[in-house]
């Protein structure tokens, strides 16, 4: 990808950017919470040998998809979930299943 398509990619996907000395740092909100920022450096070098779905992939990391389960007897979307129930699948994962476990 060239330096002078960095703007427009990163304007049709929702990022932010920062030209550094060595490379540029990309900065996205993370969607499953709003108020943790996630960022990728990239060297110049590698910024000009990676496609621009490649990057989008290397910054997504994976991110944008939906995290479904079925905890608590039927499916149920994890995003819309707040920190007790999410705490819940967390515990559930470890095999911690005792009420009051520390």
């Amino acid at each position: 990808m060239k330096r002078e398509d960095i703007a427009g990619f990163c304007e049709q996907h929702g990022f932010d950017w920062a030209e550094q000395d060595d490379g540029i740092a990309f900065h996205w909100d993370n969607p499953n919470d709003p108020t943790d920022g996630e960022c990728l450096h990239l060297t110049l070098d590698a910024l000009d040998t990676i496609e621009p779905d490649k990057l989008r992939r290397a910054i997504i990391g994976g991110r944008d998809i939906s995290h479904i389960t079925r905890i608590v007897g039927y499916y149920s979307n994890t995003k819309n979930w707040n920190k007790s129930k999410i705490g819940e699948l967390r515990d559930r994962r470890a095999g911690i299943y005792t009420v009051g476990a520390t």
